[in-house]
């Protein structure tokens, strides 16, 4: 099980099992043997059209080289990575994907939700840098805190960005009668699950670190998980990524945009549910830390508060 584990993890350091060659364990017991992973390989049940989405899932090991330099304490590391990339390789396998950059939108219907967290020249979506700066509210946390403050705004607010402009874009390309809109399409289930949830519906036990994984943990938290320990949710979102891929495909762009919506409300019924719980969370403990995280998980909601009551959102 070490074995396998450690195997899965070649192709994060470059490596293929041909680099490594043969273990003494595959020969003189029953270990399965190394096997490269496919070109094109699922994401939580999800089978991508393109074999981007693989080099895309990885954003999920920037969030945890983040997390771990600022448990480091080395703050400008950490923003450096946040800012230019370092696991996510673009198509031209120079450069890397950045979180930053994904959370500015490309597409109309997303640059609208991202003007929304703009109020009287105060960018809320800047509380990620604060974070994994360790400034402003969050100066006088420790490493440990801090890190789960930068995870939960990355997550919630950047990420969550960047899954809708990936879903939106792949709508955009479709009303073109474009014929890779699933490119884009796969990018938002590789946003949403990451790479260490692994090619299984259920994803990881523990490895993940984007919404899937707070879903699940919601799912846990509030004894809502199905027979199997799942996240009903994350069942629903996959099922309907797979069938808003299959219309993108046919070029049925209204079926699609609707999946496209259905999604993005499944993923507020998510970050509504964490506000919950870390609402629930600070009223019991009242340390600064959980009214942080609280925080955090309210300003993820600024744009669709706002959107309903203005004042509210303020």
């Amino acid at each position: 099980e070490i074995l396998k584990t450690l195997q899965d993890r070649y192709p994060c350091l470059g490596l293929s099992c041909s680099d490594i060659g043969i273990s003494v364990l595959s020969v003189s017991t029953d270990e399965v043997p190394c096997q490269d992973p496919a070109s094109n390989p699922g994401i939580v049940g999800y089978e991508p059209t393109y074999g981007t989405s693989f080099e895309m899932s990885k954003i999920d090991l920037d969030v945890s080289t983040i997390l771990s330099l600022v448990l480091m304490e080395a703050h400008d590391l950490a923003i450096d990575i946040y800012k230019y990339g370092r696991n996510a390789k673009k198509e031209d396998s120079i450069s890397y994907t950045a979180i930053q950059d994904l959370s500015n939108p490309k597409s109309q219907i997303v640059t609208n939700i991202y003007d929304r967290f703009i109020n009287d020249g105060v960018d809320y979506t800047r509380v990620t840098e604060a974070s994994i700066l360790g400034v402003d509210e969050f100066k006088s946390l420790s490493p440990l805190r801090k890190s789960a403050a930068a995870s939960l705004s990355i997550v919630t607010i950047d990420l969550h960005l960047a899954i809708l402009d990936a879903m939106y874009q792949g709508i955009d390309v479709c009303n073109q009668e474009g014929t890779d809109a699933n490119r884009h399409w796969d990018e938002a289930v590789a946003l949403f699950a990451g790479w260490a949830e692994g090619v299984q519906e259920r994803g990881s036990d523990s490895d993940g670190y984007l919404m899937f994984n707070i879903a699940q943990q919601i799912c846990q938290r509030f004894d809502t998980c199905d027979e199997n320990d799942n996240s009903p949710v994350n069942g629903i979102i996959i099922q309907k990524f797979s069938n808003g891929q299959d219309f993108l495909e046919q070029l049925q762009c209204d079926d699609a945009l609707n999946s496209a919506k259905e999604i993005e409300k499944l993923i507020e019924s998510i970050l509504i549910d964490n506000l919950t719980y870390r609402s629930m969370t600070a009223s019991s403990s009242f340390d600064q830390t959980s009214f942080l995280l609280a925080h955090i998980t309210a300003t993820a909601l600024i744009p669709l508060m706002r959107s309903v009551d203005e004042t509210i959102a303020d």
